[in-house]
Protein backbone atom coordinates (compact mmCIF):
# COMPACT_ATOMS: atom_id res chain seq x y z
CA UNK A 1 0.00 0.00 0.00
CA UNK A 2 1.19 3.41 -0.77
CA UNK A 3 0.66 6.60 1.82
CA UNK A 4 -1.76 9.57 0.65
CA UNK A 5 -3.37 7.75 -2.25
CA UNK A 6 -5.59 4.56 -2.85
CA UNK A 7 -3.01 2.53 -4.69
CA UNK A 8 -1.47 -0.74 -3.85
CA UNK A 9 0.98 -3.24 -5.78
CA UNK A 10 1.29 -6.91 -5.85
CA UNK A 11 3.94 -9.29 -7.28
CA UNK A 12 5.19 -12.78 -6.46
CA UNK A 13 8.23 -14.19 -5.11
CA UNK A 14 9.19 -17.10 -5.58
CA UNK A 15 12.22 -18.94 -3.70
CA UNK A 16 14.66 -21.94 -4.60
CA UNK A 17 14.92 -23.77 -1.03
CA UNK A 18 16.15 -27.41 -2.12
CA UNK A 19 19.87 -27.55 -1.48
CA UNK A 20 19.69 -31.44 -3.21
CA UNK A 21 21.15 -31.80 -6.82
CA UNK A 22 17.85 -32.00 -8.22
CA UNK A 23 17.49 -30.21 -11.54
CA UNK A 24 16.12 -26.57 -11.92
CA UNK A 25 12.15 -26.24 -12.28
CA UNK A 26 11.15 -24.78 -15.70
CA UNK A 27 8.18 -22.19 -14.43
CA UNK A 28 5.99 -21.24 -17.77
CA UNK A 29 3.15 -19.84 -16.28
CA UNK A 30 2.35 -18.00 -13.48
CA UNK A 31 -0.74 -15.89 -12.50
CA UNK A 32 0.25 -12.60 -10.54
CA UNK A 33 -3.28 -11.56 -9.30
CA UNK A 34 -6.80 -13.19 -9.17
CA UNK A 35 -8.96 -10.84 -8.05
CA UNK A 36 -12.56 -11.24 -7.89
CA UNK A 37 -14.78 -8.11 -7.89
CA UNK A 38 -17.83 -6.41 -7.68
CA UNK A 39 -19.61 -3.33 -9.15
CA UNK A 40 -18.63 -0.73 -9.19
CA UNK A 41 -14.97 -2.67 -9.55
CA UNK A 42 -15.21 -4.17 -11.92
CA UNK A 43 -16.82 -3.96 -15.87
CA UNK A 44 -19.94 -0.81 -15.70
CA UNK A 45 -20.99 -2.12 -18.89
CA UNK A 46 -21.30 -5.98 -19.90
CA UNK A 47 -22.48 -5.44 -23.08
CA UNK A 48 -19.74 -3.39 -25.02
CA UNK A 49 -17.02 -5.69 -23.46
CA UNK A 50 -17.47 -9.35 -23.79
CA UNK A 51 -15.64 -11.42 -21.80
CA UNK A 52 -12.87 -12.13 -21.72
CA UNK A 53 -11.17 -9.07 -22.61
CA UNK A 54 -8.33 -7.02 -22.20
CA UNK A 55 -8.20 -4.27 -19.05
CA UNK A 56 -6.61 -2.11 -21.57
CA UNK A 57 -9.64 -2.19 -24.15
CA UNK A 58 -12.16 -1.20 -22.09
CA UNK A 59 -11.46 2.60 -21.81
CA UNK A 60 -10.53 4.77 -18.68
CA UNK A 61 -14.00 4.83 -16.80
CA UNK A 62 -15.40 1.05 -18.28
CA UNK A 63 -14.00 0.57 -14.20
CA UNK A 64 -13.32 2.00 -10.59
CA UNK A 65 -10.41 0.15 -10.71
CA UNK A 66 -7.87 0.86 -13.10
CA UNK A 67 -4.89 -1.51 -12.95
CA UNK A 68 -1.50 -1.71 -15.16
CA UNK A 69 1.79 -3.55 -14.55
CA UNK A 70 5.10 -2.44 -14.29
CA UNK A 71 5.94 -4.39 -17.52
CA UNK A 72 4.00 -3.43 -20.42
CA UNK A 73 5.41 -6.54 -22.72
CA UNK A 74 5.12 -10.15 -21.38
CA UNK A 75 1.85 -9.68 -19.24
CA UNK A 76 -1.61 -9.43 -19.66
CA UNK A 77 -4.56 -8.48 -17.24
CA UNK A 78 -7.69 -10.09 -18.47
CA UNK A 79 -11.23 -9.66 -17.53
CA UNK A 80 -13.00 -13.12 -17.10
CA UNK A 81 -16.30 -14.40 -15.68
CA UNK A 82 -16.15 -16.04 -12.43
CA UNK A 83 -15.87 -19.96 -13.10
CA UNK A 84 -17.23 -20.35 -9.69
CA UNK A 85 -20.65 -17.90 -9.69
CA UNK A 86 -24.07 -18.97 -11.31
CA UNK A 87 -24.02 -17.81 -15.11
CA UNK A 88 -27.05 -15.04 -14.29
CA UNK A 89 -26.33 -12.54 -17.30
CA UNK A 90 -26.48 -9.07 -15.61
CA UNK A 91 -25.68 -10.83 -12.04
CA UNK A 92 -22.72 -12.52 -12.68
CA UNK A 93 -19.27 -11.08 -11.22
CA UNK A 94 -16.32 -10.70 -13.11
CA UNK A 95 -12.61 -11.96 -12.32
CA UNK A 96 -9.23 -9.70 -12.82
CA UNK A 97 -6.52 -12.20 -14.19
CA UNK A 98 -3.02 -10.31 -14.42
CA UNK A 99 -0.63 -12.79 -15.75
CA UNK A 100 2.43 -13.26 -17.86
CA UNK A 101 0.95 -14.10 -21.77
CA UNK A 102 1.62 -16.85 -23.15
CA UNK A 103 5.37 -16.26 -24.39
CA UNK A 104 6.34 -13.93 -21.67
CA UNK A 105 6.98 -16.28 -18.48
CA UNK A 106 9.63 -18.67 -19.14
CA UNK A 107 12.50 -19.12 -16.30
CA UNK A 108 14.57 -21.82 -14.69
CA UNK A 109 14.15 -22.23 -10.73
CA UNK A 110 17.40 -23.92 -8.79
CA UNK A 111 20.70 -23.88 -7.27
CA UNK A 112 22.30 -20.70 -9.04
CA UNK A 113 24.56 -22.01 -12.16
CA UNK A 114 26.67 -18.74 -12.11
CA UNK A 115 25.81 -17.75 -15.57
CA UNK A 116 22.21 -16.20 -14.98
CA UNK A 117 20.42 -19.22 -16.90
CA UNK A 118 19.28 -20.65 -13.74
CA UNK A 119 17.90 -18.56 -10.86
CA UNK A 120 18.05 -18.87 -7.46
CA UNK A 121 14.91 -16.23 -6.74
CA UNK A 122 12.86 -14.67 -8.37
CA UNK A 123 10.11 -11.38 -8.44
CA UNK A 124 7.28 -11.18 -10.58
CA UNK A 125 6.38 -8.20 -12.42
CA UNK A 126 3.99 -6.04 -10.39
CA UNK A 127 0.73 -5.66 -10.70
CA UNK A 128 -0.71 -1.81 -9.55
CA UNK A 129 -4.20 -1.38 -8.73
CA UNK A 130 -5.07 2.14 -8.24
CA UNK A 131 -9.09 2.55 -6.95
CA UNK A 132 -11.19 5.71 -7.88
CA UNK A 133 -14.46 7.14 -6.54
CA UNK A 134 -15.84 8.32 -9.64
CA UNK A 135 -16.19 6.85 -13.40
CA UNK A 136 -16.00 11.13 -14.30
CA UNK A 137 -13.48 10.89 -16.78
CA UNK A 138 -11.80 13.86 -15.67
CA UNK A 139 -11.49 12.77 -12.24
CA UNK A 140 -10.20 9.76 -13.48
CA UNK A 141 -7.56 11.12 -14.96
CA UNK A 142 -6.26 12.94 -12.16
CA UNK A 143 -5.91 10.09 -10.03
CA UNK A 144 -3.92 8.33 -12.80
CA UNK A 145 -2.08 11.46 -12.99
CA UNK A 146 -1.20 11.33 -9.73
CA UNK A 147 -0.33 7.79 -9.86
CA UNK A 148 2.46 8.84 -12.53
CA UNK A 149 4.16 11.28 -10.47
CA UNK A 150 4.37 9.10 -7.37
CA UNK A 151 5.49 5.87 -9.26
CA UNK A 152 7.47 7.95 -11.88
CA UNK A 153 8.60 11.22 -10.73
CA UNK A 154 10.97 11.68 -13.78
CA UNK A 155 8.03 11.71 -15.95
CA UNK A 156 7.43 15.56 -14.56
CA UNK A 157 10.64 16.58 -16.17
CA UNK A 158 11.34 17.34 -19.73
CA UNK A 159 15.15 17.49 -20.77
CA UNK A 160 15.81 19.80 -23.93
CA UNK A 161 18.09 17.33 -25.40
CA UNK A 162 20.59 17.32 -28.61
CA UNK A 163 21.59 13.57 -30.58
CA UNK A 164 25.44 14.47 -31.40
CA UNK A 165 27.06 11.81 -33.95
CA UNK A 166 30.33 13.48 -33.35
CA UNK A 167 31.83 12.08 -30.29
CA UNK A 168 36.03 12.96 -31.12
CA UNK A 169 37.27 15.10 -28.51
CA UNK A 170 36.97 18.21 -30.41
CA UNK A 171 33.46 17.37 -31.87
CA UNK A 172 32.13 16.72 -28.30
CA UNK A 173 33.52 20.14 -26.63
CA UNK A 174 32.35 22.01 -29.39
CA UNK A 175 28.63 20.41 -28.91
CA UNK A 176 28.84 20.93 -25.49
CA UNK A 177 29.66 24.88 -25.60
CA UNK A 178 27.52 25.43 -27.90
CA UNK A 179 24.08 23.36 -25.63
CA UNK A 180 25.30 25.05 -22.54
CA UNK A 181 25.25 28.58 -24.96
CA UNK A 182 21.73 28.29 -26.44
CA UNK A 183 20.15 26.25 -23.25
CA UNK A 184 19.96 22.93 -24.02
CA UNK A 185 20.30 20.46 -20.74
CA UNK A 186 21.37 17.21 -22.50
CA UNK A 187 23.87 15.39 -24.81
CA UNK A 188 23.35 12.15 -26.29
CA UNK A 189 25.34 9.89 -28.34
CA UNK A 190 23.14 8.90 -31.07
CA UNK A 191 23.02 6.64 -34.22
CA UNK A 192 26.33 7.08 -36.03
CA UNK A 193 28.47 8.54 -33.10
CA UNK A 194 30.62 5.52 -32.95
CA UNK A 195 29.02 5.04 -28.89
CA UNK A 196 28.99 1.77 -28.01
CA UNK A 197 27.60 0.71 -24.16
CA UNK A 198 29.28 -2.77 -23.81
CA UNK A 199 32.83 -1.72 -24.97
CA UNK A 200 34.93 -2.53 -21.71
CA UNK A 201 37.87 -1.81 -23.25
CA UNK A 202 39.56 0.45 -20.53
CA UNK A 203 40.77 3.53 -22.61
CA UNK A 204 37.55 3.88 -24.45
CA UNK A 205 35.80 4.17 -20.95
CA UNK A 206 38.31 6.71 -19.89
CA UNK A 207 37.99 8.73 -22.93
CA UNK A 208 34.13 8.65 -22.06
CA UNK A 209 34.22 9.79 -18.58
CA UNK A 210 36.36 12.38 -19.58
CA UNK A 211 33.94 13.72 -22.01
CA UNK A 212 30.85 13.18 -19.50
CA UNK A 213 33.09 15.19 -16.85
CA UNK A 214 33.53 18.43 -19.68
CA UNK A 215 30.00 18.17 -19.94
CA UNK A 216 29.02 18.36 -16.29
CA UNK A 217 31.25 21.59 -16.14
CA UNK A 218 28.92 23.20 -18.31
CA UNK A 219 26.01 21.44 -16.30
CA UNK A 220 25.07 19.19 -19.40
CA UNK A 221 23.84 15.86 -18.66
CA UNK A 222 24.99 12.72 -21.03
CA UNK A 223 23.50 10.00 -21.83
CA UNK A 224 23.65 7.61 -24.69
CA UNK A 225 21.73 5.19 -27.05
CA UNK A 226 22.00 2.13 -27.95
CA UNK A 227 19.32 -1.22 -30.20
CA UNK A 228 21.36 -3.74 -27.89
CA UNK A 229 19.46 -6.56 -29.71
CA UNK A 230 18.32 -4.90 -32.99
CA UNK A 231 20.43 -5.62 -36.47
CA UNK A 232 22.68 -7.51 -34.02
CA UNK A 233 22.33 -10.49 -36.39
CA UNK A 234 25.53 -12.20 -37.24
CA UNK A 235 26.30 -13.52 -33.84
CA UNK A 236 26.03 -17.20 -34.72
CA UNK A 237 23.35 -19.74 -34.49
CA UNK A 238 23.65 -20.34 -31.07
CA UNK A 239 23.10 -16.14 -30.49
CA UNK A 240 20.86 -15.26 -32.96
CA UNK A 241 16.74 -14.41 -32.53
CA UNK A 242 14.91 -16.79 -34.42
CA UNK A 243 11.32 -16.96 -34.76
CA UNK A 244 9.22 -20.40 -34.56
CA UNK A 245 10.46 -21.67 -37.76
CA UNK A 246 14.37 -21.35 -37.28
CA UNK A 247 14.84 -18.42 -39.24
CA UNK A 248 16.81 -15.46 -38.22
CA UNK A 249 14.63 -12.46 -39.95
CA UNK A 250 11.60 -14.11 -39.52
CA UNK A 251 8.58 -12.79 -37.28
CA UNK A 252 10.07 -10.47 -34.45
CA UNK A 253 13.69 -11.38 -35.46
CA UNK A 254 14.53 -8.38 -38.04
CA UNK A 255 18.16 -10.59 -37.76
CA UNK A 256 18.93 -9.86 -34.12
CA UNK A 257 20.75 -11.15 -31.39
CA UNK A 258 18.73 -13.00 -28.57
CA UNK A 259 19.11 -11.80 -24.47
CA UNK A 260 17.86 -15.41 -23.43
CA UNK A 261 21.11 -16.51 -25.15
CA UNK A 262 24.97 -16.63 -23.59
CA UNK A 263 25.45 -13.45 -25.69
CA UNK A 264 22.71 -11.61 -23.59
CA UNK A 265 23.69 -12.48 -19.88
CA UNK A 266 27.46 -11.01 -20.69
CA UNK A 267 25.88 -7.85 -22.23
CA UNK A 268 24.05 -7.02 -19.05
CA UNK A 269 27.12 -8.58 -16.82
CA UNK A 270 29.21 -5.67 -18.84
Amino acid sequence: MYVGIPLLAKWVTLDYQNTSSRGPITVDSLAVEVLATQKPYNLLDRSQHPLPVSHSDTGPTSSWLYVQTDQPHGSDCIWVADSHAAVDYGADEQVLVCSYSTSGASFQLGNSSGDGRVLKSVDSFRVLELVTDSDDRERVALSRHRMTRLLAPETQENPIFFHGTDHTPQGFKIAVEQLAAVGFEMYIYSFGSGFTLENTDPVYIQSIAQQVSLAHQYNIEVGGYDLIDLDRGGLGPDWDCIDTQGRVTGDGCFASGCQAEQWGYCLYRS
